[in-house]
């Protein structure tokens, strides 16, 4: 034969390996399939049949995974939130508490001689939660904030509002809940 009849001899035995062992790893892991295709591979080869033949016709084709949907973004889930009720009013506590609210920002400012009061909370579609400061207001000093407290206002089906604050150690103290009518 010669030189380059064995060259050829070479590389079409390399080819049928490297096709051999790549239909290995492309098996499923089931048993009955390897046996089929390993009894099928002494017939394909004794018929003259290739590698290639023999695993395109013994191989199951797996199907493509579905590509997962984009997460949405927080713009999204936004708008798919219940725009929140408008705590804006005039309620009968506190000598007259006025609640202004722009977007989800609810803020009060309620003065008392010498002190305000200065609260700020965050509303959802009942409730609005975030703190309540009392800030002493003197002449010739600066303001001094005297305490912070969590504060939670949860509005009540008639438009009234339960205003509850709690201590600096998030405890609900016994009289720091407060029913506020809307005028």
């Amino acid at each position: 034969m010669g030189q380059r009849g064995n060259v050829v001899l070479l590389s079409a035995l390399a080819a049928m390996t490297s096709l051999h062992v790549l239909a290995c790893r492309k098996r499923a892991p089931d048993d009955s399939h390897s046996r089929d295709a390993s009894s099928k591979s002494g017939d394909a080869s004794a018929e003259g049949g290739s590698l290639a033949e023999l695993d395109a016709a013994t191989l199951p084709v797996a199907p493509a995974a579905p590509t997962p949907a984009p997460a949405p973004t927080t713009t999204e889930l936004a708008a798919l939130q219940p725009p929140p009720m408008p705590f804006t009013g005039t309620y009968r506590c506190f000598g007259g508490m006025k609640l202004e609210q722009s977007g989800r920002i609810v803020t009060s400012t309620i003065h008392k001689g010498t002190t305000d009061t200065v609260l700020a909370c965050t509303a959802g579609i009942d409730t609005c939660t975030g703190t309540v400061r009392e800030i002493q207001m003197l002449s010739g000093r600066p303001p001094k904030v005297m305490h912070v407290k969590p504060v939670t206002l949860t509005r009540l089906s008639g438009g009234d509002v339960v205003y509850v604050v709690g201590s600096s150690e998030r405890k609900a103290a016994r009289g720091d809940q407060t029913l506020c009518q809307r005028r």
